[in-house]
C-alpha cells in the first residue's frame, strides 16, 4: 500500500493549484488523485476556452456565502497580488479585457492546466489518475483513501478538492460530498449557479437571439434579493447573459425552496424612468403619423420593442395614437419587464455550484475543526462567485491559504 505525505483529492483548479504551489516550495510525498482519466478538464474550458481565471476588480461584494462574515475572514484580502503570483512565476503573464477579466495573455486555460501540472510534475509531485475516492477512514497515522476500484493509499494529510455538482460531464457530478458528510461535516442545499434561468417562454421565445444590454433583479416572494447589469440574452426557452447568470444563484435558492420567484428587467439601464417617460412623450409629438414601430427605434431594438407591444397588448397602428397612460404603462414595462421564472438549465449547464460545506467548520487556514489534518478548498465550500473570474480565483486563494498552512506545519 503506497503511502503519502499529503494526498490532494481532486486535480482541478485548486488541486492542481496547491500541487505546484507545494512542489515550488520544496514539499515532496505529495499525490493528485484524480477520478477522471486527466487533470484539469473542466479548468481548460473555463472562459469559453480562453481561461478567465481571475478579476481586476476583486472586492469582496463579488463573492457569496449563507456564512458572510465567515467568509469574509477566510478570505482576507481577495485582491493580496501574491495569490496570482503563482502564475506569472510559471511564466503566464496575465492580460485584463475592458471589463476588468484576467485571461492568460495566451487566452488559452489550457496553459494554465498544462503549466500547473508541469511544476507540479517536475518537483515530484506524483498524478494518479483514475482515481476516484469513494472513502475516507482517519486514523492514528492520517488517512486511509479507498478508490471506487478497491485500491487504497495512505496519507497523513488529506485535502479535498473534489468540486461541487456542476458541470457533471467533467466528472464533478456532486457525489463526492458523500467524503466529507460521513466525517461529521455539514453542508448547505446546493444549487445550480452561473445558469440560464427558465421563464414562462412566450415573450422570450419570439426574442430569441437578441442580445441586449440591461439590469436584471431577482424578485423572491416579491422581494429583491439580488441584481446584476451586463448582457440579457433571449432564448427560446427564457434568459441567459452575464446580467442573469450573476442572479441566477439566487434565483435558483428560492426555488429549490418552493417559493415564486420572478425576474424584473430594466431594459434601459443607462437612463432612468423620468427619461424614458419624457422621450416617449416628445416621440409621440414628433412621430404621430409614423407606424408604431418606428416609435422608439432610435432607443430599443426594433424587434424587441415591437414584440413587447404585442405581448402586453398595446394595439396601436400610430405612433400619435397612444394615450398618456398607455406611455406611462410602456415606461414601467421597459424599466421593469416583469418574467416568471420556472427553473432553471440545471447543474448540467451551469459553471458553479451555490451553496456547500459550512464554512464556520473549518477555520482561518481551511483545516477542519472536526478532524485533523483533514482540509478543503474550492468549489465544495459554501462560497460562489460572480460570472467574470471570481470562482476560479477563490480556488487558487482557498489552495494556497492551505499550502502555506503546510508549508510551515511540514517545515
Amino acid at each position: 500500500m503506497k503511502a503519502y505525505r499529503i494526498a490532494i483529492i481532486g486535480g482541478g483548479a485548486a488541486g492542481l493549484y496547491l500541487a505546484a504551489f507545494l512542489a515550488r516550495a520544496g514539499v515532496t510525498g505529495v499525490a493528485v488523485l484524480e477520478k477522471n482519466d486527466r487533470c484539469g478538464r473542466k479548468l481548460n474550458a473555463t472562459g469559453n476556452g480562453q481561461g478567465n481565471l481571475s478579476n481586476a476588480d476583486l472586492s469582496l461584494r463579488h463573492f457569496h456565502s449563507s456564512e458572510r462574515d465567515v467568509l469574509a475572514s477566510r478570505m482576507g484580502d481577495p485582491a493580496d497580488p501574491t495569490c496570482l503570483s503563482l502564475f506569472e512565476a510559471l511564466g503566464i503573464p496575465l492580460d485584463a479585457d475592458p471589463s476588468g477579466k484576467l485571461y492568460p495573455l495566451s487566452r488559452q486555460a489550457s496553459c494554465l492546466t498544462d503549466s500547473l501540472r508541469l511544476c507540479a510534475g517536475s518537483g515530484g509531485i506524483e498524478e494518479i489518475c483514475g482515481f476516484e475516492v469513494s472513502a475516507i477512514r482517519p486514523d492514528a497515522e492520517g488517512f486511509s483513501l479507498r478508490s471506487s476500484a478497491g485500491k487504497t493509499i495512505r496519507a497523513g494529510i488529506a485535502v479535498c478538492c473534489f468540486g461541487g455538482a456542476a458541470a457533471p460531464s467533467f466528472g464533478t457530478d456532486g457525489r463526492s460530498y458523500a467524503l466529507l458528510e460521513s466525517l461529521g461535516h455539514h453542508r448547505t442545499p446546493i444549487a445550480p449557479s452561473l445558469v440560464q434561468l427558465k421563464t414562462d417562454p412566450a415573450l422570450p421565445r419570439t426574442l430569441k437571439g437578441i442580445k441586449v444590454p440591461a439590469e436584471v433583479t431577482v424578485l423572491d416572494a416579491g422581494r429583491p434579493t439580488a441584481r446584476s447589469r451586463g448582457d440579457l440574452l433571449f432564448c427560446d426557452y427564457g434568459v441567459s447573459g452575464s446580467a442573469v447568470f450573476n442572479v441566477s444563484g439566487a434565483a435558483s435558492e428560492a426555488l429549490l425552496a418552493g417559493r415564486e420567484v420572478r425576474l424584473s428587467l430594466d431594459l434601459l439601464p443607462q437612463k432612468d424612468r423620468t427619461w424614458l417617460t419624457r422621450v416617449l412623450f416628445e416621440q409621440r409629438e414628433r412621430l404621430r403619423e409614423y407606424p408604431t414601430e418606428n416609435f422608439l427605434s432610435g432607443v430599443f431594438h426594433k424587434t424587441l420593442f415591437r414584440m413587447v407591444l404585442k405581448h402586453f397588448g398595446f394595439r396601436r397602428e400610430r405612433c400619435g395614437d397612444f394615450t398618456d397612460g398607455e406611455l406611462y404603462k410602456l415606461a414601467d414595462l421597459f424599466c421593469a419587464l416583469p418574467l416568471a421564472v420556472r427553473g432553471t438549465a440545471g447543474f448540467s449547464s451551469a459553471q458553479v455550484t451555490k451553496g456547500g460545506f459550512l464554512l464556520s467548520e473549518f477555520d482561518e487556514d481551511l483545516q477542519s475543526r472536526l478532524v485533523p489534518g483533514l482540509y478543503a478548498a474550492g468549489e465544495l465550500l459554501d462560497a460562489d462567485g460572480d460570472c467574470g473570474g471570481y470562482n476560479l480565483h477563490f480556488a487558487w486563494l482557498s489552495a494556497r491559504k492551505i499550502g502555506e498552512k503546510l508549508i510551515r506545519t511540514l517545515a
